[in-house]
């Protein structure tokens, strides 16, 4: 991958309509106000492309810039498309609000994408690993997850299109575990029913908080996205074994079950 760093004007840039998420208001605020103090930390990536000079990724790292009424922002210029869309998913998978789904998705797709590099020459082992092996175990290391995330986000993002607007609809997209049992449907109509049945008996847990406790919450998770390794760690792990960290290691300060000691401040 051949990438340069420069500064661009900002009118030069195309945001091209549908390839990037919905830009967030509230974390462009956030970014106008650390840009503003202590400037541009992370260029954005963008490609030269037939419309000229084409955004990547960084789309509200681009915003807030604009927002401030700069003329220029720094970029990392990527040569060829096929390197470009591997950034994009590289950039996407550092986010920390990526739900379940959208993580399995571009996880496989970063695969696919290392695939299609790869595809060229590519031929079946005699005995040991065979090729589909080698790709999951090459995009475990390159992504840093575990080779059973890989293969996880494989299936879900097998799920039909129209079954995972269900599910998102649904409150479903954050959870793996029904996310797994949507894929083992074979047909979109079966994945559908399964979303259905699922959400049947989704508990309303969250409607139990109160406010005060709803921003607790919030503070909780800012504070476990802050912590990248252990939270690949975490999706790793099994149902079981998560359990068991909870019980005990994150069980409520006082609870002296098992241990005898509650969670250090």
């Amino acid at each position: 991958m051949t990438t340069q760093i420069q500064k661009i004007h900002i009118k030069d840039i195309t945001v091209i309509e549908g390839n990037h998420r919905k830009v967030n208001p509230k974390k462009i605020s956030v970014l106008e106000r650390s840009m503003k103090e202590i400037g541009q930390k992370t260029p954005i990536s963008v490609r030269e492309g037939k419309v000229g000079t084409v955004l990547v990724a960084g789309n509200q790292r681009l915003k807030a810039a604009m927002s401030l009424g700069w003329d220029t922002i720094e970029c990392i210029v990527i040569d060829g498309i096929m390197d470009a869309n591997l950034w994009k998913v590289a950039e996407n998978l550092h986010r920390a609000n990526l739900s379940a789904l959208e993580r399995s998705e571009q996880v496989a797709e970063w695969r696919r994408l290392k695939k299609e590099k790869r595809k060229a020459g590519q031929t079946a082992l005699p005995g040991g690993r065979q090729p589909s092996d080698r790709g999951v175990s090459r995009a475990a290391k390159e992504l840093a997850v575990s080779r059973e995330e890989v293969r996880r986000s494989d299936i879900i993002a097998g799920i039909a299109p129209k079954a995972k607007k269900a599910a998102e609809a649904a409150g479903l997209g954050d959870n793996q575990g029904a996310l797994l049992k949507i894929a083992k449907e074979s047909t979109p109509e079966e994945q559908l029913d399964k979303v259905r049945k699922l959400t049947k008996r989704k508990p309303t847990r969250s409607s139990s908080l109160s406010p005060e406790q709803e921003e607790q919450f919030r503070k909780l998770r800012r504070a476990f996205e802050l912590l990248p390794n252990f939270r690949r760690k975490w999706n790793a792990a099994a149902a079981a074994v998560r359990e068991k960290f909870i019980r005990t290691v994150l069980r409520p300060a006082g609870d002296k079950t098992e241990s005898g000691e509650g969670l250090d401040e």
